[in-house]
């Protein structure tokens, strides 16, 4: 059978870089969609993702064949780093709190790739933490390509099993409560998450972001897409913003002009 009509349908939707050893992630996937939508081949399936006119199936396809791996506290270090460096850094640079406030500055974050929302979360419930007093001006902006992903990352209504991995008992206690799901994140830590559909691949990026949060998203791409990936965010950042990237990622080789900055293991980026 002949995947590359399929494949190549797949990298123009979403960047995506498919390979013939995820073959059997397709096989898995799409039989019940093609069921639905009366599709015979793979090949059928290539020319309507093609044809962009059912938007119903393009967002369908575009859930059965992305992956949503993420979990709370996520490579740990890099929350330390926000901590004890990215924020009181952000502070400094504005003129510290007073100055911040009297001037009306926000602490704008993107998350982007953010699948069901366990990294937002995370992010905002670090903040409140920490900074207790900044918590009622950060905006913290989450987007994914998947739908499914959003609408759960919305509810934040998790199974016992998703927050036990990677939430400490403590902070259980302190910001879920227990539902006859899992558990539900308490409106507090909801409120400062905005959640929207955002494609990297093709949609426009949001501006002036002071923290970006992209991780262990842009290896799913080719290597010239990740480059454009990588300079569109470095564009949506503020001057001397900060991007990090899952602990196996770096820019090297990819965009140029960028200041490597250091906490412990955890590494990120200014420009």
């Amino acid at each position: 059978m002949n995947y590359q009509n399929l494949f190549k349908a797949i990298y123009e939707l979403t960047g995506i870089h498919l390979q013939e050893d995820k073959i059997y992630l397709l096989e898995s996937r799409l039989p019940d969609l093609m069921k639905k939508y009366s599709l015979a081949s793979f090949d059928e399936v290539a020319e309507k993702i093609q044809n962009r006119d059912n938007p119903d199936l393009l967002k369908e396809f575009i859930n059965s064949i992305t992956t949503q791996e993420t979990y709370f506290f996520r490579d740990q270090s890099i929350y330390e780093a926000l901590v004890h460096r990215i924020i009181p850094e952000w502070l400094l640079k504005n003129g510290g709190e007073e100055s911040i406030r009297a001037r009306g500055i926000r602490l704008k974050i993107w998350s982007a790739g953010c699948a069901t929302g366990q990294e937002p979360y995370s992010i905002a419930i670090t903040i409140r933490e920490f900074f207790p007093r900044l918590f009622d001006i950060i905006d913290i902006h989450a987007s994914d390509i998947s739908s499914v992903a959003l609408d759960k990352a919305k509810r934040a209504n998790y199974l016992e099993i998703e927050v036990d991995r990677g939430v400490e008992e403590r902070i259980k206690e302190k910001y879920f409560k227990k539902t006859s799901y899992g558990y539900e994140l308490v409106s507090e830590i909801k409120n400062p998450v905005r959640f929207s559909i955002l494609n990297l691949h093709l949609d426009s990026y949001p501006r002036e972001i002071d923290i970006v949060f992209c991780r262990n998203v842009a290896i799913y791409f080719h290597k010239e897409d990740r480059k454009k990936i990588y300079m569109k965010l470095k564009n949506s950042l503020k001057t001397d913003g900060v991007l990090a990237l899952g602990s196996a990622e770096n820019l090297f080789g990819f965009i140029d002009n960028f200041k490597i900055q250091e906490y412990k293991i955890a590494r990120y980026y200014r420009f």
